[in-house]
């Protein structure tokens, strides 16, 4: 599958570490989606080495805006902090890319050979994203 090729290599567990407390600090210990703020009760969640919990079971986690899947980095501007509950519910979607992101992925779809059924369908599905 041609969006699972677009993968970009994960950093190292210390990156990410360093990447997750940044991203946290930077979003206020908050989910971007519902507004859900889970606050650090641990020198492993205030570090970064481990994410915070809230009382409901629900954790502060690294959403990629544009998801791994599509080709999305590891860059701050592609991560936000996220609840785990809103960031299950977004999963590999492209609703939080725009439809720019939607539109050119359709086109790549398309343009790597004769569009036939399958093919079509792909880019179509891909453009549906935003209407579910």
């Amino acid at each position: 599958m041609a969006r699972e090729q677009a993968r970009v290599p994960r950093p190292s567990k210390s990156r990410i570490r360093d990447l997750r407390l940044e991203v946290f600090t930077r979003d206020e210990w908050t989910c971007q989606d519902c507004g859900k703020q889970i606050q650090p009760n641990s020198p492993d969640e205030a570090s970064g080495r481990a994410a915070p919990v809230a009382e409901d079971g629900d954790w502060l986690e690294l959403e990629h805006i544009v998801p791994r899947a599509f080709g999305g980095d590891w860059t701050m501007e592609n991560l936000r902090a996220a609840c785990t509950t809103c960031n299950r519910r977004k999963s590999s979607s492209l609703v939080r890319a725009g439809w720019q992101m939607r539109i050119n992925e359709a086109i790549r779809i398309l343009s790597e050979g004769e569009p036939k059924r399958a093919t079509a369908e792909k880019a179509i599905e891909i453009l549906k994203d935003a209407i579910d």
